[in-house]
């Protein structure tokens, strides 16, 4: 199938943590799909995986008592740990409380099967058109604004390199380029001149 965008480069539009909390804010966690989705986009986010990463958990790759991921099969079929916080923990323990313990998966369908990441990236952009977010939102974008967060915490180069799972500082840094801009800019507008 041919695309009108194929061999096209789109800039990754980092969200800023109001508009993450906006999107994970619309899903009903009252519904099966709305638990699900709030955990899934909590957990990409928070721990910074590709979608394929995502959707391939099991509940035995999780341990939430030491919030630890483990990424069975990543980039190149590389395994790493990732880690998230308490916060993410927590919408993923009301997800277990609905998932049906019968499946394989830690995020599956109503059937028990696997989520498909095309699922994913639609319902990223339904949802972020109800959380009025006027960026692109797409996986990759939330795995940059988790580099990005970590980036502006002064969390070293390479610890977020292998919470991403990157084969290289390089790869690392071209992430980290999004807030480059933004500082630019703040940083000159701070600085103090008076014409003589």
């Amino acid at each position: 199938m041919s695309s009108s965008h194929r061999g096209e480069r789109f800039d990754v539009d980092v969200l800023s943590q109001a508009e993450v909390a906006r999107l994970i804010e619309t899903f009903n966690k009252r519904l099966f799909n709305g638990a699900r989705n709030r955990a899934m986009v909590a957990v990409m986010y928070r721990a910074g995986l590709r979608v394929s990463e995502l959707c391939d958990l099991r509940p035995s790759h999780l341990d939430l008592q030491v919030g630890l991921v483990r990424v069975q099969n990543g980039k190149g079929g590389k395994r790493r740990v990732s880690g998230i916080d308490t916060a993410t923990a927590a919408y993923v323990q009301d997800w277990l409380q609905r998932r049906d313990a019968g499946s394989n998966w830690l995020f599956h369908t109503r059937t028990g099967q696997r989520v498909d990441p095309r699922h994913m990236r639609a319902m990223l952009k339904r949802y972020a058109r109800r959380a009025r977010i006027d960026k692109r939102v797409h996986p990759h974008g939330l795995r940059h604004t988790h580099a990005c967060e970590l980036a502006r915490e002064g969390v070293p180069v390479n610890v977020i390199q292998k919470q991403l799972g990157h084969s290289n500082v390089a790869v690392t840094s071209t992430y980290l380029n999004h807030i480059a801009a933004d500082e630019v800019v703040q940083t000159m507008q701070q600085r103090d001149w008076t014409a003589a």
